[in-house]
C-alpha cells in the first residue's frame, strides 16, 4: 500500500534533512520544476484516518508545480535525512534474472546496509518485493521464482507501506513473508516476538539505475518531510509544507545505489520518505529510464523507548481493515490509471 505528498517552491533551499533533523544546509536554486499530483495521497489518508487526520486534505493541495532540488548539492545520510546515494557498482549483468540478483546483488546490499547503519547493531535483514521498472513495462508477477517481476513507475507520490495501519506484528511479517527474495532462513516467530518486545525495525527501499546511461527522464524524486511536533509523524502529524522539500539526484548512474527510509519505529529517526517519478522532466528524445528496487526489512538489536515508539498500542488506528484497504488501493489505482506499487 502506498501514499502521496507535497512542498512549496523556493528560490533558495534549506535542505530539509529529516522529520526531526539537525542543522540545515543552504542549497542553490531548484534543479527543475515538476508537476506533483497529491490527490491520490489525500484520498488515501482521508479514507484510512478520516477526521482523525491532522489535516484534510492531508497535504493541503492537489496538483501543483513544485521546486525539485538536486540532492547532490548537499550532504545526505540515512541518519541525518533518511536518504543517501552511495557509489556501489554492481556485478549483476542481467537484472531480469532473479536468481542472479539473489546470488550476486543481495549479499552486496546486505553489506551496504550494515555499513550504512554501522552505528546501530543490525540483528536481521529480510529482502522482499524486487522489481524491475520502466515506462514501457507492464505489471508481471512470474511464478517461476527465477524471473524478476516488472512494473511501470508511479507519477503519484506515495510511501511504500503504511506500517502503523497493520494491526499486529503478525500482519507486519506477512507483508513480506510470501514475497521475500533472499535465501536467508526466515525466522518468522523470532521476528514477531522481537516486534512484540519493542525492538526497533525499519523499512528501507534500495533503488538503482540499471541502464548504461544516466537517468535524465522520469527521475525519481524524494520528499523530505519536516513535522512541527518533535515526536509525531505520519499519520498523526502532517508535513510542514514550507519546510518540507522535494529532491532528486541528477544523472544517477548504474554504479550508484539510493537508499531511502520508508519507516522507522523510532519516531526520532529520519524516515517517511515519500517518492514518485517525475514524468514531465526530460524530453521525448531522452533515453527511457530503467531501474531496479527492492525493499529491506531491518531489525535492530535495540529496544525503542516507549516515548519514541510510533508502533505502540496507542498509535492512530486505520478505519479500514487490511482487506478493505487492499480493495480501496486497487480501486483507486484502476480509477486513476496508475500502478501504486511502483517507484
Amino acid at each position: 500500500r502506498r501514499l502521496p505528498l507535497c512542498v512549496a517552491p523556493f528560490s533558495m533551499l534549506t535542505l530539509a534533512v529529516s522529520s526531526h533533523s539537525n542543522a540545515p544546509k543552504v542549497l542553490r536554486k531548484p534543479f527543475c520544476l515538476a508537476t506533483i499530483d497529491y490527490t491520490a495521497a489525500n484520498e488515501y489518508v482521508e479514507a484510512h484516518y478520516g477526521n482523525s487526520s491532522p489535516r484534510v486534505p492531508y497535504f493541503g493541495r492537489s496538483i501543483q508545480k513544485e521546486a525539485i532540488y538536486d540532492a547532490r548539492e548537499g550532504q545526505t545520510t540515512i541518519d541525518s535525512c533518511g536518504f543517501s546515494l552511495l557509489n556501489e557498482p554492481s556485478q549483476v549483468k542481467d537484472w531480469t534474472k532473479l536468481s542472479h540478483i539473489r546470488e550476486t546483488y543481495l549479499p552486496q546490499l546486505r553489506t551496504i546496509l550494515q555499513e550504512t547503519y554501522r552505528e546501530s547493531k543490525i540483528q536481521d535483514i529480510v529482502f522482499w518485493n524486487p522489481m524491475l521498472r520502466g515506462q514501457d513495462l507492464k505489471q508481471t508477477r512470474p511464478n517461476d521464482d527465477t524471473s524478476t517481476p516488472t512494473a511501470s513507475f508511479a507519477a503519484s507520490p506515495h510511501i511504500d507501506t503504511d506500517i502503523g495501519a497493520y494491526d499486529d506484528p503478525e500482519d507486519v511479517i506477512r507483508l513480506f513473508e510470501s514475497n521475500r527474495v533472499d535465501t536467508h532462513t526466515f525466522p518468522t516467530h523470532d521476528l514477531v516476538e522481537a516486534i512484540k518486545n519493542g525492538q526497533r525495525f525499519a523499512i528501507v527501499n534500495a533503488w538503482r539505475n540499471i541502464a548504461a546511461f544516466p537517468v535524465v527522464s522520469n527521475p525519481l524524486a524524494l520528499f523530505s518531510v519536516r513535522y512541527d511536533e518533535p515526536k509525531k509523524a505520519f499519520p498523526e502529524a502532517a508535513p510542514n509544507m514550507n519546510q518540507s522539500k522535494w529532491y532528486t539526484y541528477s544523472n544517477m548512474t548504474q554504479d550508484e545505489v539510493l537508499l531511502f527510509c520508508q519507516y522507522d519505529r523510532d519516531v526520532t529517526r529520519s524516515s517517511d520518505l515519500w517518492h514518485c517519478a517525475l514524468p514531465d522532466v526530460g524530453d521525448v528524445n531522452s533515453p527511457p529510464r530503467r531501474s531496479f528496487d527492492v525493499r529491506c526489512f531491518i531489525l535492530f538489536d535495540e529496544i525503542v523507548p516507549k516515548e519514541n515508539d510510533r508502533y505502540s498500542d496507542t498509535r492512530l488506528a486505520s478505519l479500514l481493515t487490511q482487506e478493505e484497504s487492499g480493495c480501496f488501493c486497487d480501486e483507486q489505482a484502476e480509477r486513476r490509471g496508475f500502478y501504486q506499487q511502483a517507484s
